[in-house]
């Protein structure tokens, strides 16, 4: 039997053996009281909705960058065609 499977035997039977050892939070056993459980929610939540909120700031501000650049496109190809029409009413 090689070295890994006998580590991985001896793992094993040690998580099902001793499951409370095993557990997967060790400070959750401390939220006894309802200070502390709201704590590790609100907490919790804060590190959930965080790196969403700094996804969703940066998607809408690429967005808006974007659409910046479009009007701004946009604008330009108007004062070009705007140009080239007077220019061309001007000569005839």
């Amino acid at each position: 039997m090689s070295a890994f499977a006998r580590v991985s035997m001896l793992t094993l039977a040690a998580g099902l053996l001793l499951p409370g050892a095993a557990l997967a939070c060790s400070v959750c056993i401390g939220a006894q009281n309802a200070d502390t459980t709201i704590a590790y929610r609100a907490m919790t939540a804060f590190m959930t909705f965080t790196p969403m909120a700094i996804v969703g700031g940066v998607v809408y501000w690429i967005h808006r960058r974007f659409k910046a650049l479009d009007s701004a496109e946009e604008a330009t190809r108007t004062q070009l065609l705007v140009g080239r029409t007077s220019r061309d009413v001007s000569r005839g």
